[in-house]
C-alpha cells in the first residue's frame, strides 16, 4: 500500500483496509476508481453524483438523456452534430381501390382517396379499366385535389363494345399543409356509356397519392 497527495491511500482490492471510519478516500487500482467509506462499505466517490451534460440520474449508473422521439421505425429522420436523432417522420400516403362504376354523364367521381400533408411535394395517380357499354365510344379522365382539377386529363376511346381499354394518370403538387382529397372523375363524351369494372371491383379503379420526402 502506499499513498497519493492529500493521505490517500493507493491499494488493491485485496488490500483495502477493513476497518477504515467513514469518510477515508481510497484508490484501488484493481478497479481504476476513487472509493470513499460509507456504512462499513467501500463505494465508488462518483456515488449519488448528479449526471450532466448528455447524460440524467445519478452515478454510477447514469442514463443517456432522451431526445423526444418516440421508440420505432420511421422514414425521414433528423440528426444532430452527436448523432442523435431529434425527429422522425413517416411519409404520409392513402389509396383507394374503388367500387365498379357506370360513367353515363359528365364529371362523374370515380374513386375517391384523402390524407393530411405536411407541406411537401405529393404524388398522385390513377389507373383503371374502361369498358364499353353497347357499342365504340370515349370518355375524359381527369384528376382532382379538394374540388379542382390538377394537371392535364387523359381521353380513353375505344372502337369497339366490351372491349378493355387500361389506363393511367399522374401529377406531381406541392399542396399546403393539411387534410386533402384527392379523385379520379370521368366525363363521358361518347354516344355509349362505359364501366370501370367490367366483371367487378376486381377491375375497378385505384386512386392513390403519396407525400415525398
Amino acid at each position: 500500500m502506499s499513498v497519493l497527495g492529500h493521505g490517500v491511500e493507493i491499494c488493491t482490492t485485496a488490500t483495502r483496509p477493513a476497518s477504515a471510519p467513514n469518510g477515508t478516500l481510497i484508490f484501488d487500482t484493481d478497479v481504476s476508481q476513487l472509493l470513499v467509506r460509507v456504512g462499513g462499505s467501500w463505494v465508488s466517490s462518483m456515488t449519488n453524483q448528479t449526471a450532466g451534460g448528455d447524460l440524467t440520474g445519478t452515478y454510477p449508473s447514469p442514463t443517456l438523456t432522451t431526445t423526444g422521439i418516440s421508440a420505432g421505425t420511421y422514414g425521414s429522420v433528423t440528426v444532430d452534430t452527436k448523432g442523435r436523432i431529434t425527429a422522425g417522420t413517416n411519409a404520409n400516403y392513402c389509396i383507394s381501390n374503388a367500387s365498379a362504376f357506370t360513367v353515363s354523364t359528365s364529371n362523374q367521381t370515380v374513386a375517391s382517396a384523402s390524407m393530411t400533408t405536411t407541406g411537401n411535394p405529393v404524388f398522385v395517380f390513377a389507373t383503371g379499366d374502361m369498358n364499353p357499354l353497347g357499342g365504340p365510344t370515349w370518355g375524359y379522365f381527369y384528376l382532382y385535389m379538394d374540388g379542382s382539377q390538377i394537371g392535364k386529363y387523359i381521353i380513353c376511346e375505344s372502337t369497339g363494345n366490351s372491349v378493355n381499354n387500361p389506363f393511367a394518370l399522374s401529377y406531381i403538387l406541392v399542396p399546403s399543409a393539411g387534410s386533402h382529397t384527392f379523385q379520379l372523375r370521368s366525363t363521358r363524351g361518347g354516344s355509349y356509356n362505359y364501366t370501370m369494372g367490367e366483371t367487378g371491383n376486381g377491375q375497378a379503379a385505384t386512386i392513390g397519392a403519396f407525400e415525398l420526402r
